[in-house]
């Protein structure tokens, strides 16, 4: 406890300029997300150690743990089963998040051909289209993109199941989604690291490919045969 009391710190909001305390935690929020690179190399050391290898992959190696630690063996199994059954897979991110979104697109489609990457240039010919038998993949961690976050309402509207990659229940893609799950991106840079965000993707490829193995070796097959025929050596 702070030892302030209630009355106290509503007061400070309003001679801060805001109606309510809520007011003023919000934009608070808000300030921390918009400027949440330029708060990191404030508070991250910029002199290089030694050791600073080391540290890195430690902060690494702890967001994978922490990444474990934070979901449920449900929530994983069911998005892998989401993307087992659905007819189609929407993949949707932003900014940093391209790169787990890119990279899942690619693995769907190499093992099931039913993936499509969504970008934010490109989603509004798509929306209209998108049907109950579909998912979309979302990913999205501070700062919470509002255009994304749209677009979850707006297949939330009609009726199509969304996975959410994000950093916490409060992201308002958790709570948009049919099943979130959560990774850690802390980082001994400025930057956030997405290395659990890519782990976690890839868990969920693990489970998806577990629940139907033998039609998607089929399918892997199929793909290498393609690339066979295309490949240098039968030019």
């Amino acid at each position: 406890a702070s030892g302030v009391s209630e009355a106290t710190i509503h007061r400070l909001a309003f001679r801060m300029g805001f109606n309510s305390f809520s007011e003023m935690k919000n934009s608070v929020k808000d300030n921390l997300i918009r400027n949440r690179a330029l708060i990191n190399w404030d508070l991250r050391p910029h002199e290089k150690t030694d050791n600073w290898l080391e540290e890195y992959f430690q902060v690494e190696m702890s967001n994978i743990s922490n990444t474990f630690t934070r979901n449920d063996i449900s929530s994983i199994e069911e998005a892998g089963r989401m993307l087992q059954e659905a007819k189609k897979i929407w993949i949707l991110g932003d900014k940093m998040g391209l790169g787990v979104t890119s990279y899942l697109n690619f693995l769907l489609n190499y093992l099931k051909g039913n993936a499509f990457h969504l970008n934010l240039s490109n989603f509004y010919e798509y929306l209209p289209f998108m049907k109950k038998d579909e998912v979309l993949v979302l990913v999205g961690f501070q700062r919470y993109c509002k255009k994304s976050e749209k677009v979850a309402q707006f297949v939330k509207q009609k009726g199509i199941r969304t996975i959410a990659l994000t950093d916490c229940n409060l992201s308002p893609f958790a709570q948009i989604a049919d099943v979130a799950c959560f990774a850690s991106t802390e980082s001994v840079y400025f930057l956030d690291s997405y290395s659990s965000v890519l782990a976690l993707a890839q868990a969920l490829i693990v489970h998806m490919v577990d629940i139907d193995k033998e039609n998607i070796r089929k399918n892997v097959e199929q793909t290498e045969l393609v690339y066979d025929e295309f490949s240098e050596d039968n030019k």
